[in-house]
């Protein structure tokens, strides 16, 4: 399988490149245990997907900016910088409050994992034909919230 290959839009937008797998239920199951546990999870009928994409990212920001404080008391000449840190397996943040200035370095992870599938027409208990397609996307990252999606269809 190849590996990403990444480079810029004309406007500067990052772009990931991949090469699609085509493959059947049987090699699906065997190959791809994590996609074929997203569809179970999803309560999906692994003969009605169509689709299946996994993308991971990962957001890197390096931010400073000024503090503002009301009153300041020193009580004596030492000089003292506080720093935080927080981590999980999602984010990491690590920051150093310096007098007037803070300083942070986040990075965010996440996985998105989206399946198209058939939804059928039903009559009474019968399941038939296509009703329509319909797109489901997980996150991995319990912080994330997906706020829009949209799968555009196109005929031949």
């Amino acid at each position: 399988m190849d590996s990403v290959r990444h480079r810029q839009t004309e406007t500067g937008k990052e772009v990931a490149s991949v090469q699609s797998v085509t493959v059947n239920n049987t090699e699906l199951k065997e190959q791809f245990q994590d996609l074929n546990a997203i569809v179970k999870d999803l309560g999906l009928k692994l003969k009605r997907v169509q689709q299946i994409n996994k993308a991971s990212s990962e957001t890197k920001i390096k931010a400073a900016a000024d503090l503002k404080d009301s009153i300041i008391y020193v009580d004596s000449s030492a000089y003292k910088i506080q720093a935080i840190r927080y981590s999980d397996p999602w984010v990491n943040v690590e920051g150093i409050l310096d007098r007037k200035k803070v300083s942070l370095d986040i990075v965010s992870r996440d996985t998105l994992y989206t399946v198209l599938h058939r939804v059928p027409k039903k009559f009474l208990f019968f399941k038939f034909g296509t009703k329509c397609i319909r797109q489901e996307i997980v996150s991995s990252n319990p912080h994330t919230r997906i706020t829009f999606a949209r799968t555009v269809l196109l005929e031949k």
